[in-house]
């Protein structure tokens, strides 16, 4: 699992712009004003920041990574 998810993160990571910027402020950064943890729905907020970052679902995501791996990790 550590390896399936971490060619997730790596995915992601090399997309350009601020896609991962987004991401992790969509995910890490839901503070309020005073920089508490904002509660709700964390699977939302993923979702939406997966969208807004690279304009992926959760189902389009996991395609474009697995066609993005056969193309970076060829078979031997």
């Amino acid at each position: 699992d550590h390896v399936a998810i971490w060619s997730r993160v790596d995915f992601l990571m090399q997309k350009q712009g601020d896609g991962w910027r987004t991401l992790m402020f969509g995910i890490k950064g839901r503070v309020d004003e005073k920089w508490s943890p904002k509660p709700g729905d964390l699977s939302e907020a993923t979702r939406d920041a997966l969208k807004e970052g690279f304009g992926l679902s959760p189902l389009t995501f996991d395609t474009a990574w697995a066609e993005w791996v056969k193309k970076t990790y060829p078979t031997r």
